[in-house]
């Protein structure tokens, strides 16, 4: 599935994030808008492949992202693709 493809989002991510449906791309604008709006936006220190350390963007979770994505303490992109995944009505 392309990420530009129309999908249906769950009732939870509708309410939290207030996108019913649109692309998976979309939904990676809403959750980062969302983050902005709310001041959950930070940086953390990771170490990439090659070992090397950088900053990365990661959004810290309010109670309401918790109830879409899981609870955890950051979530970097990854956990965010596989939450919106994971909102996906089929």
């Amino acid at each position: 599935m392309s990420v530009t493809t129309e999908v249906n989002f769950s009732p939870a991510f509708s309410t939290v994030l207030g996108l019913a449906t649109g692309s998976r791309a979309t939904a990676v604008k809403a959750v980062w808008a969302y983050a902005a709006t709310h001041g959950l936006k930070s940086n953390r220190q990771v170490t990439d492949k090659n070992g090397k350390a950088r900053n990365a963007a990661v959004i810290v979770p309010n109670a309401d992202l918790k109830t879409v994505f899981g609870d955890a303490e950051f979530y970097g992109l990854g956990e965010i693709a596989k939450g919106i995944s994971a909102n996906v009505v089929k």
